[in-house]
């Protein structure tokens, strides 16, 4: 297994089952929670169209995940973008 981290990505290179498990937990670690989301709404006002985006694509893999854990912090995450009047269409239920 090889493992590359830099600032802004995690690159894992590895075999079979093992790179998959590996990558689910590296993954993990680099998921965002509601209180990150907020605040990075906050410090991106200059681009937080750009910024929604690439939270709602994050979003959209965290809901497909098998662990509970992940989808509810996924809910979370949709409903406080659904109260701020982001279109969150695609998360139907």
């Amino acid at each position: 297994v090889k493992v590359s981290v830099s600032r802004s990505s995690v690159t894992l290179q590895a075999h079979g089952t093992m790179a998959a498990q590996a990558k689910k937990q590296i993954g993990a670690l680099f998921r965002k929670n509601l209180l990150d989301l907020v605040k990075g709404l906050r410090s991106q006002k200059a681009n937080e169209s750009e910024y929604i985006n690439q939270c709602l694509s994050e979003i959209k893999e965290e809901v497909k995940s098998t662990d509970k854990q992940t989808k509810a912090v996924a809910i979370s995450k949709l409903t406080y973008l659904y109260m701020l009047g982001y279109d969150i269409s695609f998360a139907h239920f």
